[in-house]
């Protein structure tokens, strides 16, 4: 396996295992708890896990997630994606988060010894966003026996366990992890591993282009959607003139909204706006459009009202009565919000009041 080694992923971790131990010596020899307490709240700490600490402490630091979870496991087979961890996914889906998985630990994909099973990209399709898109986005990354996990920027593990791949057994194994909240170290994880997700993102969108295949595109602003670059994807889609596309940008900018990891003071939404302009009510997404706008206009408002009035200015609003974004013509931008936010809040409403089906018991013989 020596030869599947990163040498620069190595030397990465390396230094993280390096701020462990000097964290772990100066915790042993400090006579004062309480200061070093208030340090570490500072801070941040690196900890090491064993074994049987590992799982839970990873399970535990997936469901702490608001915004993304970016994962690295060199394989992924079925054994670890049981109906408890698609379950999971999908409570975190609902509440805005984005899970990019990577995988992979050969130069090329086409040598990749375990590929991916069909079984386990259907069971990640179950996992959607509020708006039905694909919340979690599998790609091959290749070239790392690395196995990391960086959630909403703060939390890096990184150890021996693979996250997502086990080869038949579930007991300790002398395994170790790394716990990393250093604000420093997490973000150089984040950025390689944001890094090495932004390529395929690129690659696809260069396909999808090639091909016009919306699929492909669909993934690349999901990734870029993720990464909190939703700019990149309206970028994108209009330097390429693919309007079409816009309504599944809105959708990737909902759930960046309903997390907050979107701004809605963000540049993109008067951008997005004036794009409104170059289409007619004939526009072959304009029932798509039109829910997308009020549902990110509502959600804009649930985070700053005052905001989204700006927002509508009165081209903008003379463009929504125009492709029927808004369905009365005789009201106010501050009516149409009230109302779109009353729609927001039921709705959230009926999914919390939603509850489990209990499965069918089977009958007795």
């Amino acid at each position: 396996m020596l030869d599947r080694r990163n040498p620069k992923v190595d030397r990465r971790l390396d230094k993280i295992a390096q701020e462990v131990t000097a964290e772990l010596k100066q915790t042993e020899t400090s006579q004062n708890p309480t200061t070093n307490e208030i340090k570490s709240a500072i801070t941040g700490t690196a900890i090491q896990l064993r074994d049987g600490e590992i799982r839970e402490v990873f399970l535990n630091t997936l469901e702490s997630a608001n915004q993304m979870i970016l994962i690295f496991s060199p394989w992924v087979n079925k054994d670890v994606l049981d109906n408890q961890f698609i379950q999971e996914l999908k409570k975190l889906a609902q509440r805005g988060v984005w899970i990019l998985l990577g995988y992979g630990i050969a130069r090329n994909e086409s040598e990749e010894e375990r590929p991916l099973a069909d079984e386990v990209k259907k069971k990640l399709a179950q996992v959607k966003t509020v708006e039905g898109l694909s919340a979690v986005q599998i790609v091959w990354l290749g070239n790392s026996h690395a196995k990391e996990v960086v959630v909403d920027r703060r939390i890096h593990l990184s150890g021996s366990h693979n996250w997502l791949s086990y080869r038949g057994d579930r007991l300790p194994r002398g395994e170790t992890v790394y716990k990393v909240t250093i604000p420093e170290e997490v973000d150089k994880a984040y950025r390689h591993l944001a890094s090495r997700f932004q390529e395929p993102a690129k690659s696809l969108w260069k396909q999808a282009v090639s091909k016009r295949d919306a699929s492909l595109a669909t993934t690349s602003l999901c990734i870029w959607g993720a990464l909190a670059m939703g700019e990149t994807g309206l970028q994108e889609i209009e330097k390429k003139q693919w309007l079409d596309l816009l309504p599944v940008w809105l959708k990737v900018t909902c759930q960046g909204l309903r997390s907050r990891q979107l701004s809605p003071e963000s540049s993109c939404f008067p951008r997005s706006l004036s794009l409104l302009s170059q289409l007619d009510p004939s526009f072959s997404q304009i029932k798509v459009l039109r829910k997308g706008w009020q549902k990110a206009i509502a959600l804009i408002a649930n985070c700053d009202r005052q905001i989204a009035l700006k927002l509508l200015s009165e081209p903008v609003w003379n463009d929504f009565i125009r492709l029927g974004i808004v369905t009365e013509t005789n009201i106010s931008p501050e009516t149409f919000i009230s109302g779109e936010l009353a729609k927001l809040s039921q709705n959230l409403s009926q999914n919390k009041n939603k509850t489990v089906k209990k499965p069918k018991q089977q009958k007795s013989d």
